[in-house]
């Protein structure tokens, strides 16, 4: 095996962020980065897997064999099951790898402030990351455009695409030892459950 997609996007649904990943941020990523690399990029994004998979496992097999993570970050996003495991699983690979040290500061994930950052752990406290909270109101993609805060946003897209392109070959090679975090299921009642 050997990997599957440039960039894997984690982001939490909750509070508008899955919205503005859908209609803003991620068709501008997506046409920034293919102006940046000489091959198309291949991303992974939940929504364009096909119906009746077994998404759990399809949304791991896809974490695994990932070059980077693009983690759009919020308090919501750290409070998911889903979202806290795609994080933990990257960022045991860099563990891993000595990425995110003083001899190699560079990391596999490239983290956008979707809201706050002051409530992240630590590790996401101290990721260098891009700021997009000032440009978060998720409308149509064409209408955002026209709007007079689109340049900068789209400036600033450019500028992670460029930052995505310069580390995205070289990554190491491709592991099936990559660790995998899987999210912790809620507890569920002991004993019979209650007649309705």
């Amino acid at each position: 095996m050997d990997y599957q997609y440039d960039v894997f996007v984690s982001y939490t649904r909750r509070a508008g962020a899955g919205r503005w990943v859908k209609d803003n941020f991620f068709p501008a990523l997506r046409e920034a980065l293919d102006n940046e690399m000489a091959r198309e990029p291949v991303f992974y994004v939940d929504w364009e897997h096909e119906t009746g998979v077994a998404w759990p496992q399809y949304i791991e097999h896809a974490l695994m064999h990932s070059r980077l993570m693009v983690a759009v970050l919020s308090p919501p996003y750290f409070r998911s099951n889903w979202c806290a495991a795609e994080w933990e699983s990257m960022c045991a690979r860099n563990r891993l790898l000595g990425f995110g040290s003083p001899d190699s500061p560079r990391h596999l994930v490239h983290g956008v402030r979707y809201a706050d950052g002051e409530h992240f752990p630590d590790e996401a406290a101290n990721l260098q990351m891009r700021d997009f909270s000032d440009w978060t109101v998720p409308m149509p993609y064409d209408a955002y455009t026209r709007t007079p805060d689109y340049p900068h946003f789209y400036a600033e897209v450019r500028n992670l695409a460029r930052d995505i392109a310069a580390r995205v070959d070289h990554v190491p090679p491709w592991d099936a030892g990559w660790p995998r975090l899987r999210p912790t299921a809620p507890a569920r009642p002991v004993g019979p459950l209650p007649r309705l």
